[in-house]
């Protein structure tokens, strides 16, 4: 153990939290890499009785043939897989009317990208386009049914769209793609097919749609063998079946993602067996999130899914350790901070539950589990982290403030400073009463406790300054009251990062990269990942009247000239 003491017990606190393992990836992270700590120390049947046989017959002809009629309009489902390790549905409708593709403002940018395209394509060519885009019906898709965005085991990514008017489909292919050879149709055995280059290709029957772009380079007879595999699939080999994807199909969301933790590398899949406390969870959990393009912000909601069990078990006592957040200790970080994280914490509930943690039992020491404890008993519910200043010839300045009910674990850790492993490493000086400096090689850490506060800071400036109320506080920003309510926060300010010198110097290189990243922070607020029932991710922008979607076109416009 070593000198981030004051907050290991955090994420020994969340260990076993089935939904916090995100979280507790942010947190190493913001341990290991901002406070330069050492990463392995810091995620009903038989609804009525028939009163006769008419009736019965009756209602049992209705149902098969609704239940036909359903199957047939989403056959092109089937073309899924159920072990693919990503699906999204994506709402085209949807995303249209918010992208604003029918107002007045972007018909001039359409008539300039229609202007564009004639020239390239001919003339009959470019009429079917007009047509499709006067009436999208007539390109022989079914927009008003989602898009199914997937990738299979050979690294391939494919999309899925239900089919209308095959005979309006192949018309669209053939003469979008100018009558080319390369984009040229083949009518092959029971389906269509047309190649587009060494890595992808279209193919479609009476109801589904196929387009396959591939890593891997293959010949013309693989890529057709590959496109009656996917179309010829049958429901009980696709994923319409599985739960997890019924329910990602109810998310009212514009785009809806259903995946498992094989797709995420090793250090991903070891948090969340951590925090599950489950060796192969990764084989056994599944992410479902909804992403919203509302006005003046983008939304994603994330919920881990699983059958198992034992996790489910964990799922229903994920909230007895934590409680919701008061921000009472954001009128002591100010308005300008960087990134913020808050936490409300059980701390009886906490330490009861890691005193049955088996990883806590086999790597603290008795003395250190009683250390741990004494401090959770010295502290109250909210702790907040902050990092209010940065530049290149620096270390960041963080400050830390946890409510406290008084100061006596920090005298009781200096008087057994050199019998005590958080601190027989480093020099622990008293600098006066409730006040002390924790010195470890280069690093200077201050620590005390004020105002029923426990703090610590690597600031010399903000301890000289530590527990005073500011005039421009965070409470202020307009986070905080999004943040209010939650049990866990995590907040980057973009309105205070874009001003500071070092990424204005970056944003004024020339650079095209970060000429689009600051046309994009110039038009952002703050981002926001907090944690209630369900993970939650918000980019809100400071226009807060326009669709966020409609606002990141009208700047891709901007850059684009348009």
């Amino acid at each position: 153990m070593n000198k981030y003491y004051l907050i290991h017990f955090v994420t020994q606190g969340v260990k076993n939290d089935t939904k916090n393992y995100q979280f507790i990836k942010i947190y190493h992270i913001f341990a290991y890499r901002v406070l330069n700590l050492n990463y392995h120390e810091c995620i009903t049947l038989n609804f009525f009785i028939m009163k006769s046989i008419y009736l019965s017959v009756a209602l049992l002809l209705t149902v098969v043939s609704f239940m036909a009629s359903c199957s047939k309009s989403d056959d092109y489902l089937n073309a899924i897989p159920k072990d693919t390790p990503m699906v999204a549905s994506i709402n085209l409708k949807a995303l249209g009317e918010k992208a604003g593709i029918n107002d007045s403002e972007n018909k001039e940018a359409l008539g300039k990208l229609t202007d564009m395209l004639k020239k390239e394509m001919n003339a009959t060519s470019f009429e079917k386009l007009q047509s499709i885009i006067e009436n999208p019906k007539e390109c022989g898709i079914d927009l008003n049914k989602p898009v199914y965005a997937f990738t299979s085991d050979e690294k391939s990514l494919i999309l899925t769209a239900k089919v209308i008017d095959k005979e309006a489909l192949t018309s669209s292919i053939t003469l979008l793609g100018n009558d080319s050879e390369a984009n040229a149709i083949t009518e092959e055995e029971g389906y269509s097919f047309s190649q587009l280059d060494n890595n992808s290709y279209l193919a479609f029957n009476e109801s589904t749609l196929i387009a396959v772009k591939s890593n891997i380079p293959a010949n013309t007879d693989k890529m057709k063998l590959n496109a009656i595999e996917i179309l010829n699939r049958k429901g009980d080999e696709s994923i319409v079946s599985d739960k997890g994807f019924i329910k990602m199909q109810d998310e009212k969301a514009d785009i809806a993602i259903y995946n498992n933790f094989e797709i995420f590398d090793n250090s991903y899949k070891n948090i969340l067996a951590m925090g599950l406390g489950v060796e192969d969870a990764a084989k056994k959990c599944k992410l479902i999130s909804g992403i919203l393009f509302e006005n003046g912000k983008l939304v994603i909601n994330s919920e881990l899914y699983t059958e198992d069990d034992k996790i489910k078990e964990l799922q229903e006592k994920q909230n007895d350790y934590l409680s919701h957040i008061n921000n009472s200790l954001l009128k002591f970080f100010p308005k300008s901070s960087l990134c913020l994280m808050s936490i409300s914490m059980e701390n009886d509930k906490i330490f009861e539950m890691l005193k049955e943690n088996k990883d806590f039992q086999k790597n603290i020491s008795l003395e250190d589990a009683e250390t741990i404890e004494e401090i959770l008993k010295s502290i109250g519910k909210e702790i907040t982290f902050g990092v209010t200043d940065f530049n290149l010839t620096e270390k960041p300045a963080i400050v830390i403030y946890a409510e406290a009910k008084n100061g006596d674990i920090l005298k009781e850790l200096y008087n057994n400073k050199n019998s005590n492993s958080f601190t027989r490493n480093s020099r622990f000086t008293e600098l006066k009463e409730n006040e002390y400096l924790i010195q470890s090689g280069r690093d200077n850490i201050f620590i005390g406790y004020k105002n029923d506060m426990i703090y610590a800071t690597n600031s010399e400036t903000w301890y000289k300054n530590i527990g005073k109320k500011l005039e421009d506080s965070a409470e202020d920003n307009t986070y905080a009251k999004d943040i209010k309510g939650k049990r866990m926060a995590y907040i980057i300010d973009f309105n205070a990062l874009s001003q500071l010198p070092v990424m204005q110097m970056v944003l004024k290189s020339g650079d095209a990269k970060m000429t689009a990243v600051g046309s994009v922070l110039k038009n952002a607020d703050n981002m926001s990942i907090t944690y209630d029932d369900e993970i939650t991710m918000t980019v809100q922008l400071k226009d807060t009247k326009t669709n966020f979607l409609k606002q990141m076109i009208q700047i891709t416009k901007e850059l684009a000239g348009i």
